[in-house]
């Protein structure tokens, strides 16, 4: 994979989980997951990598708004993105192993396998 289309990939998929995280503090403004940093502005941060050409940890920071907010993403891009994150070498926190160890893994973002 070129690494325009590695950066075009991220920033869809950024655009995509900012909206859904929007919609969320629309609807709930005190969900725990605004506790967390970098969640309601994380498309600025992912956007800042990406300009410095820090692939590795724009998709780092995609995956951690993916993971630690209550949104329900969609499952295949969530596994196209820990494929990702394998090519990349990126250390993915978020392995189905590593959610399933942690007890901490929402269902819907659970990417299965040996992500």
């Amino acid at each position: 994979m070129s690494i325009e289309t590695i950066r075009n990939l991220i920033d869809t998929c950024t655009s995509e989980v900012q909206i859904l995280i929007r919609e969320l503090h629309e609807r709930d403004p005190n969900n725990e997951t605004f506790s967390q940093v970098g969640i309601l502005n994380g498309s600025d941060t992912v956007a800042d990598y990406l300009t410095h050409n820090e692939l590795e940890v724009a998709l780092d920071h995609l995956l951690y708004m993916i993971h630690e907010s209550d949104i329900r993403y969609d499952l295949e891009r969530v596994k196209e993105l820990h494929a990702l994150a394998i090519q990349l070498k990126v250390r993915n926190h978020y392995t189905a192993e590593n959610l399933r160890k942690l007890g901490v893994s929402n269902a819907h973002n659970d990417p299965g396998g040996d992500c």
